[in-house]
């Protein structure tokens, strides 16, 4: 009588055991998924602070010093994160590279179309961009001019420096939630010049 129990228990003890296996194997995909997903979000995050951190830098650059290197000054902000290659034509021996000067003596500065979406796939290697350009009144509507800065004393101008991430994630699954399998974070930041 006793062995005919024990059986009977060790049958129940292992069929809830198989159902715990059944069980983990639904839920482990879904667990996995969240804690990569939770990873993505986080990088993502961090890229965002970075670019945000970095437009701000190139903003005041470019405010207080009508001569700032800005190209310089935003790279430099991204360095670590970006390397000097990956910038595109914004590198530092790029064609757009040196950001110095205004109006009719400054330099080709920056992207001229200000970093779209075209840019990447026209410079496939670059993983970052950044544009500066002037807008008068409401530069959230669209009325930049990239690729200029201010001329001294210019009363209700103001400098818009945009800074582009492009950032790939590393799970196939965020992958279908981005453009062409990337994010693009972007940064404007419009100040007045000081100068």
């Amino acid at each position: 009588m006793r062995v005919h129990r024990a059986r009977r228990n060790f049958r129940r003890r292992t069929g809830a055991h198989g159902q715990a296996i059944v069980e983990l194997t639904f839920l482990l995909p879904l667990i996995l998924l969240l804690s990569l997903s939770a990873y993505e979000a986080a990088v993502a995050m961090r890229y965002a602070d970075i670019v945000t951190e970095t437009s701000r830098i190139g903003a005041s650059a470019a405010a207080r010093d009508p001569l700032a290197d800005v190209g310089n000054t935003v790279r430099l902000g991204m360095q670590g994160t970006v390397s000097t290659s990956a910038w595109g034509v914004e590198n530092a021996a790029g064609t757009a590279a040196q950001c110095t000067g205004t109006g009719a003596t400054a330099t080709t500065c920056g992207d001229t179309s200000g970093c779209t979406a075209s840019y990447f796939t026209t410079n496939t290697t670059a993983v970052a961009c950044f544009a500066i350009g002037t807008c008068t009144g409401s530069c959230s509507s669209g009325g930049v001019t990239w690729n200029t800065r201010p001329m001294p004393g210019t009363i209700s101008t103001y400098i818009d420096i945009r800074v582009v991430a492009k950032y790939t994630p590393q799970s196939p699954f965020a992958q279908f939630a981005g453009t062409g399998g990337n994010f693009y974070i972007t940064h404007d930041d419009i100040v007045p010049p000081q100068y």
